[in-house]
């Protein structure tokens, strides 16, 4: 993929959310699951491995000190007593997950069709949008459950057995097992499957394709763009962390103290709007790499320059 159609990436995603605003409310739900894209994910799993071995320290001494047993008799000293309100609760609380996930899957699969069809020069809407996405929307269920399932079973198998054992029997060893299998082997994979996550999307939404091929698409773009993909990851974590940075800064600025609600309400205002714009923009951009990659393999600026240095640094043959 030359350098132009990275650029051509990011000013065709910009232009069809710019133009195209009601991508942002949708970017709000979808955003929900995107979790800051595969860097953050780096980052922030590489930053919070003391945290979660510190984590399971308190855990295990708040187990071993009795007030777990104490809260878990509270829960259900509450259920015995107050059985209808506590089984009301549970029930509007498990329907708050339905519809917010009904909103999360039918949003990405929408701006997935919106962009796609746009960057066609083809006639679409956000109905058309939400039409398509309640029609995939078990399709791509599917694709965020196999993928998630897959993803935490590997946790657990890795990181969370050992994870376990350090709880039991506090040895540092078991903690540098769960460390080394988190950045290992969990993490590089949870990448990988969150470019699966991504292709298989678009190519439900916009192949028509079902589930399993969808993710076998999916699979065939990421192997032979591997790299290309890690570098656009990359660019587009970059340009949405500086949207972020700049507007936060700005905000900061003019709401110094958070001193009344009005405030309070302003900050919380703009940090949903920049977060809706970043979500729309990155799913606008991940589903215009999936349409160019669709007709020609990507080519890696890494590997393009590599090949470069290497070449020129190699001794050249005489001719004599």
């Amino acid at each position: 993929m030359p350098y132009f159609y990275r650029r051509e990436v990011f000013q065709q995603a910009l232009d069809i959310i710019w133009r195209k605003k009601y991508l942002w409310f949708l970017g709000f739900f979808a955003g929900l699951a995107a979790h800051g894209g595969e860097p953050d994910l780096l980052f922030r799993n590489t930053n919070s491995l003391r945290w979660l071995q510190d984590s399971v320290a308190i855990l295990r001494d708040v187990v071993r000190g009795g007030q777990a047993d104490q809260f878990l008799a509270n829960l259900r000293l509450f259920f015995n007593n107050y059985t209808l309100n506590a089984v009301g609760y549970l029930a509007v609380l498990i329907l708050i997950l339905v519809v917010i996930l009904w909103l999360v899957i039918v949003s990405q699969s929408a701006i997935v069709r919106v962009v796609g069809r746009a960057s066609q020069k083809k006639q679409t809407s956000l109905f058309d949008g939400l039409a398509t996405g309640t029609e995939k929307f078990w399709s791509l269920l599917t694709v965020n459950v196999v993928t998630k399932l897959f993803t935490w079973a590997l946790w657990i198998i890795v990181a969370g057995i050992p994870a376990i054992a350090f709880f039991v029997t506090g040895q540092a060893a078991w903690a540098i097992t769960f460390s080394l299998g988190s950045l290992l082997v969990t993490l590089p994979i949870s990448i990988v499957v969150s470019f699966l996550t991504k292709y298989a999307i678009a190519a439900i939404t916009l192949g028509g394709t079902d589930t399993i091929g969808g993710l076998r698409q999916a699979w065939k773009i990421f192997r032979d763009n591997w790299l290309v993909s890690i570098e656009l990851a990359v660019l587009i974590y970059l340009f949405n962390l500086a949207v972020v940075l700049v507007v936060a800064g700005v905000t900061l600025l003019v709401v110094q103290t958070v001193t009344s609600f009005r405030e309070f309400f302003t900050l919380l205002t703009v940090l949903a709007i920049v977060h809706s714009f970043v979500s729309a923009f990155s799913y606008a951009a991940w589903t215009t790499v999936y349409q160019k990659l669709l007709i020609s393999k990507g080519e890696s600026q890494l590997g393009y320059w590599t090949t470069k240095l290497t070449n020129f640094i190699q001794p050249k043959r005489s001719l004599g």
